[in-house]
C-alpha cells in the first residue's frame, strides 16, 4: 500500500491532478464564453440589418476606439504582472527595432532581406551594449 510520503504516490496524485485539470476548465470556459457568442450570433443577424443606418454608424465609429483603449489600458495595467521589469527595456528595443523595419519594408520599398541583415545586426550591437543578449 503506498503511504502520501511515498514517491509513487505523489505522482499518482500529481498525475489525478493533471488528469482532473482539462474537464473543470472546459466547463468554466464553456460557461463564460457561451453566453457572449450566442448573443453575438443573435445580435450580428439585427446588426446586418441596420448597419447603414448613420445613429449605428456614429456609434460604432465611438465605440471601436473605446474598446482598444480599454484593452490596450488592461494592458499597460496587466504588463507588470506578466512581464519583469528587466525585459522592459528588452521589449521597448524591440518595438522600435519593428517599427523601423516597417518603415524600411513599407514605406522605403526596401528588399527584406537587406532590412533582415541590418535588423540582425542592430540586434547584436545593441544585445553587446545593453548587456541584454
Amino acid at each position: 500500500m503506498a503511504t502520501p510520503s511515498d514517491p509513487y504516490h505523489v505522482n499518482l496524485c500529481m498525475l489525478s491532478y493533471s488528469q482532473l485539470t482539462p474537464g473543470p476548465i472546459a466547463v468554466i470556459a464553456t460557461g463564460l464564453f457561451l453566453p457572449s457568442i450566442l448573443l453575438m450570433f443573435i445580435l450580428f443577424r439585427y446588426y446586418q440589418k441596420v448597419r447603414h443606418l448613420q445613429p449605428v454608424k456614429h456609434f460604432s465609429s465611438g465605440v471601436n476606439p473605446a474598446v482598444v483603449g480599454r484593452v490596450l489600458s488592461a494592458t499597460i495595467n496587466l504588463l507588470p504582472a506578466i512581464v519583469p521589469v528587466e525585459q522592459l527595456l528588452r521589449i521597448g528595443i524591440n518595438i522600435i527595432l519593428f517599427g523601423v523595419a516597417l518603415f524600411l519594408i513599407g514605406k522605403l520599398k526596401w528588399h527584406p532581406a537587406l532590412d533582415l541583415r541590418i535588423g540582425a545586426m542592430a540586434g547584436m550591437v545593441v544585445g553587446f551594449v545593453t548587456g541584454l543578449a
